[in-house]
């Protein structure tokens, strides 16, 4: 079998370790295809549910291995097993080595330097991982990072093409270890101890933008007194950049986006869990080529209906997707139908007073595709009005469809919507709707039998789909509560 085909089998293949560690031994075409799976992320491997400390004692002697000056008397390796790593968590080294160190120490009465020893894997990793191309220092845990967790100043990488650093504490001694200039995406929390600290991490971050010369996406998170040093530095990536986020950051003390006027080539903005976002804030950026905004802000957001209305005048005809997450605003529906007959998928929360601004948006933007929808999941509301009118509209562009709320609808009417709009719908998710029985089951598979692969239902009340002749071409159902019969 061809090695490119054998490779994308082992692609679809349980990426469990244990079950790719058997196809070693199968031939040597096998081992030398999933060899390299293996160890692009033994350190991520290691700290598996599965794993054990005998597997990170084996995987750091393999490692010092390779750290060792190779002589003749030496047993060689079967393969270079450094030059397979493509992505490392700091953290999970740090932990490795710590591992590994405890054991010497415990086991063969060796006294080991723990930081010397992280030095030295350090320098391997630099310098004979030629296919190092992802550096992330991040956990779920609550773990401070240390920025001296490499004391060796001569250890730098240079081949990466990813770098993500969202652990708390200072970032400067990582982000200077940095010399790649071929980065495409960089992912960085600004939160130290101080202000001093966060400024000296953000002008370790602007030296490490500046010097890029093709990096398409960047994270920021956190950031405050430090944000000039990093938006004055990331206009140098105004030609390349398609992507920006900003995560949890207040932009109370930020004057102006305006910064971002110069990226003509940006395509998607994010803001995730961010505060104090205003009209005025917003109002600068006029980007010819925008195509997706994501605006999932905190709630209570007290703009948040004029900082829709400004990011749909400004962005109007070129916008394709709009995501507002949950929010408290009312009004923020009514400017996307208005100025964005483009749209292709659209995600909101919309409260009952808001419900026929999606009428208007599923009428004026004929193109859409996706919409989601987040309603009132505490009180009951009667959408029957809104689903009958909706079957004079024809939706024959409409695939996925998702709607999450205490909405009550008849049978009949949800029939007579899905008959006159003809939707094509792919996907349907209905999140607690009230009083849904088995005739509303029985109306969805029947409208929507020659397009319908996947359907979800949250229930407050099981149903017997049994009852319902379900169409062969529904290829997931998925039915909550537990007690339903299938």
């Amino acid at each position: 079998m061809a090695a490119d085909c054998l490779d994308r089998i082992f692609y679809f293949l349980d990426e469990r370790p244990g079950i790719q560690h058997t196809c070693l031994f199968v031939n040597k075409q096998w081992s030398g295809t999933v060899v390299s799976r293996l160890w692009k992320e033994p350190f991520r491997q290691c700290f598996a549910l599965s794993s054990s400390p005998q597997r990170v004692n084996q995987l750091m002697r393999t490692y010092m291995y390779f750290r060792d000056c190779i002589n003749p008397n030496q047993t060689p390796t079967l393969y270079d097993y450094p030059s397979f790593l493509k992505k490392i968590n700091i953290v999970e080294v740090d932990a490795a080595v710590r591992e590994y160190v405890k054991w010497q120490n415990t086991s063969r009465n060796q006294e080991i330097d723990c930081k010397v020893l992280m030095d030295s894997v350090g320098m391997l990793l630099s310098t004979r991982c030629p296919g190092l191309n992802i550096v992330i220092a991040e956990c779920r845990t609550s773990i401070t990072w240390h920025d001296t967790i490499f004391s060796n100043s001569t250890i730098k990488f240079r081949t990466i093409t990813t770098i993500i650093c969202t652990l708390p504490g200072r970032k400067a001694g990582l982000l200077n270890r940095i010399v790649s200039n071929n980065l495409m995406h960089i992912a960085v929390s600004l939160d130290s101890a101080s202000n001093q600290f966060e400024i000296e991490d953000a002008q370790a971050l602007a030296r490490l933008l500046t010097s890029q010369t093709r990096l398409k996406k960047f994270e920021l998170a956190r950031c405050g007194v430090s944000s000039p040093y990093v938006m004055s530095a990331l206009r140098s990536q105004a030609n390349s950049l398609r992507y920006i986020g900003f995560a949890a950051i207040s932009f109370s003390k930020w004057i102006t986006l305006e910064e971002l006027v110069d990226f003509e080539q940006l395509e998607t903005i994010v803001f995730n869990g961010c505060f104090d976002i205003s009209a005025k804030l917003i109002a600068p950026i006029i980007i010819p080529n925008l195509l997706e905004i994501y605006l999932d802000v905190t709630p209570y957001q007290p703009e948040i209906s004029d900082v829709c209305d400004i990011i749909a005048r400004n962005f109007n005809n070129t916008l394709r997707v709009v995501n507002l997450g949950r929010h408290d605003g009312r009004n923020v529906i009514e400017p996307f139908a208005k100025w964005c007959p483009e749209l292709r998928e659209f995600s909101s929360s919309v409260p009952n007073g808001e419900i026929w601004a999606l009428y208007d948006l599923l009428e004026c933007c004929t193109h859409i595709e996706k919409v989601n929808v987040i309603g009132d999941i505490w009180n009951e509301f009667d959408v029957n009005q809104l689903f009958s009118k909706l079957g004079n509209l024809q939706l024959p562009n409409l695939r996925h469809l998702s709607i999450c709320g205490k909405w009550q609808f008849s049978a009949g009417v949800l029939d007579q919507w899905l008959a006159g709009s003809a939707p094509a719908l792919e996907s349907l998710e209905f999140s607690w709707p009230v009083r849904f029985t088995e005739e509303h089951l029985e109306v969805i598979v029947r409208r929507l039998s020659g397009t319908l692969r996947y359907l979800k239902l949250q229930l407050f009340d099981a149903i017997d789909v049994d009852t319902i002749c379900l169409s062969s071409c529904i290829l997931a159902l998925e039915v909550w509560p537990d007690n339903v019969d299938q």
